[in-house]
This record gives structure tokens, C-alpha cells and sequence, in this order.
């Protein structure tokens, strides 16, 4: 396929997403709707825990022994915070602002980590509090904030990183995974060809504002944190095919920021 008919092709994929489905497309819907993924984490929170764990128990093994953690962007579960619960957290706060609670598969993921761990589950889901707003939990009581495929939704970075201080302890530290990805996944990086007047009128779903791995390293850096960039995943091949045709708004970005799909970033304000 050339890039003009791939890009036409794309094009409308993006008109027919944005006008005839809804920003937040429930898991057993999404996997219907070529190109599009489903939310990871619904019925067991061990593959997004695993995520958390293997960046940060090379550098800390007990990182979550004993710790109050807050998991923001949840989705329809409280999954990865039973998990964590059940991996030794003292406590755990599930946050979602946009999706509420699906307490049927809630019900499923707290009896598979219940299982899987050996811990009746009344007892990890006292030590579960699901939150609909950061501003809901009390400050300075966290001592981990984690996310995973959260933070590429985010519009207002300002606000999020001051709402993030608030909660979290003095010496308190995060991990984000981030997807750069289009959320086409199998268009990784053609949202970089459009403009962002294009991207906004026809294209953006609603939460999709194109951040790089670069804006959120900045953002977290000037509220004081000291940001260490853990992974910056490229796919060569699908980079080379639109590098030459990114839109020059994007011209002021380092190579890493365009090229890197999957992120995470470590932030401590020591």
C-alpha cells in the first residue's frame, strides 16, 4: 500500500472513530472495532503489576512492602490495586475519574488475586479505597503513585502534576508507563503527520492530546521532581515509514521524543 492510500485509509478509520464512537469504549466493545485495543488489566491485575514491578524491584526490591500506593486511571477495575494489595502494599488507592466501576468483573478480579495469593478476598478488598478524583484523596499519605497507558490522556499536565504533589508524601515517588502510540495501534505514529488544527477538528477522539516522552518529562520537572527516563521503546520499521512525512509542528521535538511508542518514567523529588 502506498503512504497516500494508507494515510487515506487511516484518515477515515479516525473520521469513523471520533463521530460514531464514544471517547471511553467499554472493554467487551473495543475488541469488535479493528485497530483498536482493549483494556489491559480488567479481569486480573498481575500483567499491569508485573509492568510496575519489573522496572522497580531491580532497583528496590521491597518498593511495595509496607506502602500506601496510588494507582491512578484504573478503568472499569480495581484489578492492579488488589495485586498490589496481595504483593504487601499497607494500602491502596484506586483512582478513576472518567470510567466507573464494572462490580461485576471488580467482583471477578479481587476473587482471582484472592486465589492466585491465597488471601480471602474481604480481607485485600479492606485494603483497596477506589477514588473518582486525585483532590478526593487525602495529601500527603501516598507513597507511590503508578500509572500505566494514563498519561498520554491527559490534557492538563499543569493541573495533574500539582494534584500528584498534594497526595503524595515528602520523599514520595512515581512510575508511569506511558503509550505514545496512535491508539490505532496498528497506525503507531500517524498521528504525528497532521496538524494540530486537522488532528483537533477531525481526527482526536477526545483524549488524545500527542504528547512525546519529552513534554511529560518536562512537566514533571517543572514541579521539582527529578525525572529518570527507565525505557524508551521505538518500532524502527513502522518510524521509518512516516519519518519523512511527520508534519513540521512537530519539528521542534528531540528524535527519541517522536520515535519512542512505549515509556516509562521514574520521578522522585529527592
Amino acid at each position: 500500500m502506498t503512504p497516500a492510500l494508507h494515510d487515506a485509509r487511516y484518515f477515515a478509520l479516525r473520521l469513523i472513530r471520533k463521530w460514531l464512537f464514544p471517547t471511553a469504549i467499554p472493554a467487551r466493545v473495543a475488541r469488535f472495532i479493528p485497530g483498536m485495543g482493549v483494556s489491559y488489566g480488567t479481569t486480573t491485575g498481575a500483567g499491569v503489576f508485573g509492568i510496575y514491578d519489573g522496572q522497580l524491584a531491580p532497583l528496590e526490591p521491597e518498593w511495595l512492602v509496607g506502602k500506601t500506593v496510588l494507582d491512578l486511571g484504573c478503568g472499569e477495575t480495581n484489578s492492579c490495586a488488589y495485586e498490589m494489595a496481595a504483593h504487601g502494599a499497607s494500602f491502596c488507592y484506586a483512582v478513576e475519574p472518567f470510567v466507573r466501576v464494572d462490580h461485576g468483573l471488580d467482583r471477578r478480579a479481587l476473587n482471582v488475586s484472592s486465589a492466585a495469593h491465597g488471601i480471602p478476598a474481604a480481607h485485600l478488598a479492606t485494603k483497596v479505597e477506589r477514588k473518582e478524583t486525585l483532590s478526593s484523596v487525602p495529601a500527603n499519605t501516598v507513597d507511590w503513585v503508578v500509572s500505566n497507558s494514563v498519561l498520554e490522556h491527559v490534557s492538563d499536565l499543569g493541573t495533574l502534576c500539582q494534584e500528584l504533589k498534594t497526595v503524595l508524601r515528602p520523599g514520595g515517588r512515581m512510575l508511569h508507563a506511558v503509550d505514545y502510540r496512535d491508539h490505532y495501534f496498528r497506525y503507531p505514529y500517524n498521528h504525528l503527520l497532521w496538524s494540530k488544527s486537522t488532528w483537533e477538528r477531525y481526527l482526536n477522539p477526545g483524549d488524545l492530546p500527542r504528547w512525546r516522552i519529552g513534554d511529560h518529562a518536562a512537566a514533571f520537572a517543572r514541579c521539582g521532581w527529578r525525572v529518570t527516563v527507565l525505557k524508551a521503546t521505538k518500532i524502527p520499521a513502522a518510524f521509518e515509514f512516516v519519518r519523512g512525512r511527520i508534519h513540521p509542528e512537530f519539528s521542534h521535538y528531540a528524535l527519541q521524543d517522536l520515535e519512542t511508542a512505549l515509556g516509562v518514567l521514574l520521578c522522585s523529588d529527592e
